[in-house]
Parts: C-alpha cells; sequence; structure tokens
C-alpha cells in the first residue's frame, strides 16, 4: 500500500512548516489505510493539518470542501471531507466549482481549499464565525475578478489589474476584510488588511 514518508512525498508537502508537513503527512496516511483515494487523502490531509496548526477546528464546525483540479486542468470536482469519490460534483468552469464549494461550505460553517493540477494547495476560504471577510484578486479569462468569499459574497470582473484593484480595495473598505492579491500566473503575490471605511 503506497505510504508517504518525510523523504518521498508529493512536492506539495514541500511548502509547508516543518510541524504542519509532519502532520499532514500522517493524517494523509492514515486516511489512504482508511481507503481514501490518494488524491483526496491528500488534500484532506493538508487541509486538516493546517487547521491544526491554526486551531481552526475550535471555530469550524462543518465539513470542508474541496475543490480540485482534475489532471488535465480543464475540470474541476467540488467534494466534501465524507464523500466518496464518486460523490464530487464536476464543474467546466473554476469560478462556477469556488462559488458552489463556498455556498455549501458557508451553510456548514466551515471553510473551502482550492487545489491545482499537481495537487497543490492553491487557497482556502474560512465561512466560520468570526473574521470571514475574505477576497481575492485573481486573473481570470476577462481580464481581472475580485472575488468575495466570506460574510459578503461578490464576483466582479475588470479589464486591466490595476483597475481591479483599485475597485477591490473600496470593496474590501465597505465592510473590512483581507484581500488576497494574486499574480497573473495565480501564485499568491501580497496579502493585504484593509480596515473598515
Amino acid at each position: 500500500m503506497l505510504q508517504w514518508t518525510p523523504d518521498d512525498h508529493p512536492p506539495v508537502f514541500d511548502s509547508l512548516d516543518d510541524a504542519v508537513r509532519t502532520d499532514a503527512l500522517e493524517r494523509a496516511n492514515a486516511l489512504l489505510v482508511a481507503g481514501k483515494h490518494p488524491t483526496r487523502a491528500l488534500s484532506i490531509g493538508i487541509s486538516r493539518a493546517m487547521d491544526a496548526a491554526e486551531g481552526v477546528r475550535a471555530v469550524c464546525t462543518g465539513t470542508s470542501y474541496y475543490v480540485r483540479a482534475e489532471p488535465t486542468g480543464h475540470r474541476w470536482q467540488v467534494a466534501a471531507d465524507d464523500a466518496g469519490e464518486l460523490d464530487a460534483l464536476v464543474f467546466d468552469d473554476f469560478d462556477d466549482a469556488v462559488f458552489r464549494a463556498s455556498e455549501l461550505a458557508r451553510e456548514a460553517d466551515s471553510a473551502v481549499y482550492i487545489f491545482g493540477p499537481n495537487g497543490d494547495l492553491l487557497d482556502r476560504y474560512e465561512f466560520f464565525d468570526g473574521p470571514s471577510n475574505q477576497y481575492t484578486l485573481t486573473s481570470c479569462q476577462d481580464g481581472w475578478a475580485v472575488r468575495g468569499h466570506g460574510t459578503h459574497p461578490c464576483h466582479e470582473t475588470f479589464p486591466t489589474k490595476a483597475e481591479a484593484l483599485d475597485a477591490a480595495r473600496d470593496i474590501v473598505g465597505q465592510h473590512g476584510g483581507t484581500l488576497r492579491i494574486h499574480y497573473q500566473a495565480g501564485g499568491l503575490q501580497r496579502e493585504e488588511t484593509i480596515a473598515a471605511a
């Protein structure tokens, strides 16, 4: 049976802090032993280790949801912690997948974890009680998109990153929150905390 070790594991584990990596490997291996598919074990193990490191389980009451790119990167699956591989919802559009996962997580007071085609963790959105005004600025087919993932959901697109950034700061400033700004290639560029106006 496949087992991951500190010396033999998928590259996604390399981006984690040492303590979180160790915990994530243990959790992922336990899920493999329990019969989870390796992709599901990987994403659940990492997300649960990150939650534990940040004390999220104290406030996150529901089942977490996962948005995963299929290996081709052309379709996206939305699934829950406790769902089987066949229970995943499949979307052709990334935004549709994230929106549906966010709806489900908001109802469950939980979180959404987004994984790319290589298994790398791209982002995480939290929907439990407490500060949950999270927004992202990302490249999209029509230019740049500003999305609200927490208490105040939104989705607006702009032709340039500069226009999107100005609008995003105004949107976040209405309620206060965190704005995650991504590079065009998708990686996280920086995070800004913006107080309510």
